[in-house]
């Protein structure tokens, strides 16, 4: 339960940092990982971060794995 705990919280502080900067390729990148990871959080989401983050460095070899899994 904790643990679940600190990845909802996570997930809070990615998507504040999103509204502040929505080019942030380390918040972007940890919600697609989040989700991939812990299925925690929206699908359709972690797409999304994972789409941009590569529209602002395709060279991410991970995030497009990411990407793939969840398309």
């Amino acid at each position: 339960m904790q643990n679940q705990n600190k990845v909802t919280e996570s997930l809070t502080v990615y998507r504040k940092v999103l509204r502040i900067n929505p080019d942030n390729i380390f918040a972007l990148n940890n919600i697609a990982y989040i989700y991939y990871k812990t299925n925690t959080g929206s699908k359709k989401e972690a797409l999304q971060a994972a789409v941009r983050s590569l529209k602002l460095n395709p060279d991410q070899q991970d995030i497009e794995q990411i990407k793939k899994n969840l398309e």
